[in-house]
């Protein structure tokens, strides 16, 4: 497990870059993914799934996280939130892809 002091920094991150509070149940996945274990979350549309794999990124900049997601919607309604974090993000499929876009990731 890792220390009490870095699951209150995650929670800290979390609110500090959402104006949210983390659930615990998050803070428990992005705890399992910083240790570098698999996790499944099922839960409903809404529920904060995303957050708990940005989490460690939050936490360890140097780091990233790749997102396969089905839908270009999805695609581009995360990488635009995960900007507004300030984190790096870019949406990459068959409408995005260029050149340019694959220097940046």
């Amino acid at each position: 497990m890792i220390r009490k002091k870095t699951r209150q920094k995650l929670a800290s991150l979390f609110e500090e870059q959402t104006g949210k509070q983390a659930h615990k149940w998050q803070i428990d996945v992005s705890e399992a993914l910083i240790l570098g274990l698999d996790s499944v979350v099922i839960a409903g549309t809404g529920a904060g799934k995303t957050m708990p794999f940005m989490m460690p990124v939050m936490l360890h900049r140097e780091k990233f996280v790749l997102v396969i997601s089905p839908l270009k919607v999805l695609q581009e309604d995360q990488a635009s939130r995960f900007q507004a974090m300030g984190l790096k993000a870019a949406a990459v499929n068959g409408d995005t892809y260029s050149r340019e876009l694959q220097k940046v990731c």
